[in-house]
């Protein structure tokens, strides 16, 4: 149901998840699993179990143009 994604430390996935909703794309920053505020900044949860083969592969094209 779900892909645990981490990026480079330090980046912000937050500032990522804002640009990619202007995109109709979402995911969760993964901070909001971490109990630490200071931890999982560059992580995010993607969520492929309500979406068809094509909607992920566009959402995907999104996020990598994003990153």
């Amino acid at each position: 149901m779900f892909v645990w994604v981490e990026g480079p430390p330090g980046y912000d996935m937050e500032a990522l998840y804002q640009r990619a909703v202007k995109k109709n794309v979402a995911f969760v920053p993964g901070k909001y699993f971490f109990t630490d505020s200071q931890r999982g900044m560059e992580t995010m949860r993607l969520n492929f179990s309500m979406a068809d083969e094509a909607a992920l592969h566009a959402a995907i094209q999104i996020l990598s143009r994003l990153l």
